[in-house]
């Protein structure tokens, strides 16, 4: 899955809520050369999980049902 990074993220926050972990991020991704260095609006592969795949389809949930 690519995820477009945005303003105030981290890898530590985008780890986090896609149930994975920051190496394994770095790993999807060999263009970051560091960790601490990386800039809105480019696109990131996030590794997939279970975990992630509940998150990504809960937050769709969520969306769709949110006129209720």
């Amino acid at each position: 899955m690519q995820y477009t990074i945005q303003k105030g993220d981290t890898l530590n926050i985008i780890a986090k809520f896609y149930g994975v972990s920051v190496d394994e991020i770095m790993n999807a991704n060999i263009q970051i050369k560091n960790r601490d260095k990386i800039r809105a609006g480019d696109t990131i592969e996030i590794p997939s999980t279970v975990k992630g795949s509940f998150l990504r389809l809960w937050a769709w949930y969520k969306q769709l049902f949110s006129f209720i």
